[in-house]
């Protein structure tokens, strides 16, 4: 492996100036393209002769005659400032170009309210991505460094600086009861929402009990809710939810609470989560591996998905 010793010892700005000189065959002609003055000039093009040692110019009346060297100097040093400039050319990124599949973990209650007019989105600026989601389990982190997504929709937690995260729209929870349900306040008190049987959005490997959120903040407290049903069909949670007294809460955009008439929710009537459990306001944030954050792809795709949430609030 090279130490590049040589290439330590030496400044970019000089070959630049070395260029110029041999172009111009004059110090004050060169001093005036770079904009120094010619006693700076004069300076580099000693510092000049010190690298490569050799003198590279010769003084003559009507400017400089290049040496040999210098000559073999500037035909090879050509396609190496070509190819520098173009390395530290800032980064282009056209996503109309963009072909692949990128993988989002998103929680479904909420993937509803800000999928669909991402994916017409991108069909019109980006006909070559595609989009897969899969559920967030309790801990993302895990997925993103297994690979199994590229971003992951979740919580917004503090996390180990392995990850970067963007802040999203708040969620809430909401938990939906039949039209003629016993239970009449629009904020339900701990013990009624206690005092009812449950349905729960069942999602297999959310964690080893399988629990959501809702049983995490009611185990904090010492308390559990009667399940009476697992379940991850919608429509037939909904249905069930209409025929009986089962309470079945889940997380939802804050626009959900205003906009019920979006989804099946005919026959239900929506009541806010108990204070208690302090759910009301859910920061979500968009999680990734820090080290993809400065990749063109993850940067597009962030935004795009970060203002797919924000036109939907």
């Amino acid at each position: 492996m090279s130490n590049y010793k040589q290439l330590a010892r030496a400044d970019l700005n000089l070959l630049v100036a070395f260029q110029i000189l041999m172009e111009e065959k004059s110090v004050s002609a060169a001093a005036e393209r770079a904009f120094v003055s010619q006693s700076a000039m004069s300076r580099t093009l000693q510092r000049l002769r010190e690298l490569f040692d050799n003198p590279l110019f010769i003084r003559q009346s009507h400017g400089l005659l290049p040496t040999k060297r210098a000559m073999t100097l500037y035909k090879e040093l050509q396609p190496l400032l070509i190819g520098i400039d173009t390395l530290l050319k800032p980064e282009t990124f056209d996503p109309s170009t963009l072909n692949g599949q990128f993988v989002i973990a998103c929680p479904s209650l909420l993937s509803s309210h800000w999928l669909s007019g991402l994916v017409a989105r991108l069909a019109a600026i980006a006909p070559g991505v595609k989009l897969r989601s899969i559920e967030t389990v309790t801990t993302p982190e895990q997925t993103l460094l297994d690979g199994k997504a590229d971003l992951a929709i979740h919580l917004d937690e503090k996390r180990g600086s392995e990850f970067f995260s963007m802040p999203l729209p708040n969620a809430t929870t909401l938990s939906l009861v039949r039209e003629k349900h016993p239970i009449t306040t629009q904020e339900i008190s701990l013990k009624d929402f206690l005092s009812y049987p449950h349905l729960r959005y069942f999602i297999p490997g959310l964690n080893t009990d399988n629990q959501g959120l809702i049983d995490f903040k009611l185990a904090k407290v010492g308390k559990v809710r009667d399940i009476r049903y697992d379940g991850h069909d919608m429509a037939t949670l909904l249905q069930i939810t209409r025929e009986s007294d089962c309470i079945f809460s889940l997380a939802a955009s804050k626009d959900d609470v205003m906009s019920k008439d979006k989804k099946d929710w005919s026959g239900l009537r929506v009541l806010q989560c108990p204070s208690e459990l302090n759910m009301t306001n859910l920061p979500m944030a968009l999680v990734g591996l820090s080290f993809r954050e400065s990749e063109p792809e993850i940067r597009w795709l962030s935004k795009e998905i970060s203002d797919s949430f924000k036109s939907q609030s």
